[in-house]
């Protein structure tokens, strides 16, 4: 945001009297993260066309107004059916701030769920701090910290309830929350339960709706159970599905890993019906996946590699290419190749960690005697953990790539 946008802060006038004596009390609040992140607003656009959420809400480009303050803005409704949650980003040159609208208790659900679903624009690492603000206090709080911290400028808010406002160093549960509704929770819940409170690991059940989200915030691992037709749940889960929905409806099933909040993990289990659903939390505590559960919180155990799942597809790759994201204490690793055809998977050859190098070789497996006729590209889906803190090199095939454990 340039000199230009300045115009859209009108500062130079007299903060009008807006509320009076007789005011009523607040009927919700605002909570907003600054990121020490600089973005245009062009970035914001072209990052949200890619994003799971590009087909689930159309980003609006508007003006946040909260009295004489007025900026540049895009907006977003972060669930597709009405009484959803709306935000805002405001870009900056050094800052960036997520501001959501949220209840009058300043419950950070709302915005833990829009960090989540903006992980691949917003980098939570870089949040420098979270405020909080009823929605009587004019400009909001995190508005006024932005200010300070994009602007240099300091305004005093016109308030008659103080909100509150915090550094984000709140720590998140050893424990995990599962959102799903009366039906999946009686049919598959202690299926999950058992099977994580056998590792050691403490399950709580939130419920479902808004509520069940704003107590999800306070946790590193959220189960949502059920998909995006499920009733109660499924607008909840729909933006975090994303263009992933259709597997459901392939395949039957799905087990998916999204970001959550500031460092955290969300997992979504879900079927095509009850049943599938059922089944397909019995997949999850029988697979791999529950490394990652450990690793997320920090659990001790034995250092693993799992090759979670492995596709081919018709496509062009000048060379190997191998992604890394890094979830709690375990790590993601998306490695692909070229072959002459798509009809082949990865398997693992062997791998050897030698003090902080993870060396992992992958063998091509056929799937089929008859394939297409197209250059193919083949995917495999690596899983890491538990690691110790610290700084770690991963290399598939001889591709390399580094990474952090944070403590």
């Amino acid at each position: 945001m340039d000199s230009r946008h300045l115009s859209l802060i009108l500062l130079t006038l007299a903060l009008t009297p807006l509320l009076t004596a007789t005011a009523c009390p607040p009927t919700g609040g605002y909570v907003g993260a600054i990121y020490s992140q600089g973005l245009s607003v062009g970035e914001v656009m072209r990052k949200l066309s890619s994003s799971i959420i590009a087909n689930l809400t159309k980003p609006e480009l508007g003006v946040f107004v909260s009295g004489q303050v007025r900026l540049e803005a895009v907006i977003l409704h972060l669930e597709p059916k009405e009484g959803g949650i709306k935000a805002y980003i405001v870009p900056g040159k050094r800052y960036t701030l997520l501001l959501v609208e949220t209840d009058k208790h300043l419950s950070r659900g709302p915005l833990i769920y829009a960090q989540s679903l903006l992980s691949t624009i917003l980098d939570a690492s870089k949040v420098v701090v979270v405020e909080e603000s009823q929605n009587n206090v004019i400009p909001p709080k995190p508005v006024v910290k932005w200010l300070e911290l994009e602007k240099g400028v300091e305004i005093k808010p016109e308030t008659l309830r103080c909100g509150a406002s915090s550094e984000f160093k709140e720590e998140l549960k050893p424990a995990v929350g599962v959102i799903a509704n009366e039906i999946d929770y009686s049919l598959s819940f202690n299926l999950l339960k058992e099977a994580l409170e056998n590792e050691g690991v403490q399950v709580v059940y939130l419920g479902y709706g808004h509520e069940a989200l704003a107590e999800a915030s306070g946790y590193k691992v959220v189960f949502f159970l059920g998909g995006h037709k499920a009733p109660k749940t499924g607008p909840l889960v729909t933006p975090l599905i994303g263009a992933e929905a259709d597997r459901i409806f392939k395949e039957g099933r799905v087990i998916l890993n999204r970001s959550w909040g500031f460092g955290g993990v969300a997992f979504v289990i879900a079927g095509v019906d009850r049943y599938a659903t059922r089944n397909a939390v019995i997949a999850f505590v029988k697979g791999p996946w529950m490394i990652m559960v450990e690793g997320i919180l920090g659990l001790e155990g034995e250092t693993r590699v799992m090759l979670l799942g492995s596709s081919g597809g018709c496509g062009t790759l000048l060379k190997p290419e191998l992604n890394v994201e890094v979830k709690g204490r375990s790590v993601l690793a998306t490695y692909s190749e070229q072959r002459p055809t798509p009809c082949f998977r990865f398997v693992i050859r062997s791998y050897r960690i030698e003090g902080r190098t993870v060396k992992v070789w992958l063998d091509f497996e056929s799937t089929s005697k008859f394939c297409v006729e197209c250059i193919g590209i083949i995917k495999g889906k690596l899983l890491i953990g538990p690691l110790e803190p610290g700084s770690y090199t991963l290399c598939v095939n001889g591709i390399c790539e580094s990474f952090t454990i944070p403590s």
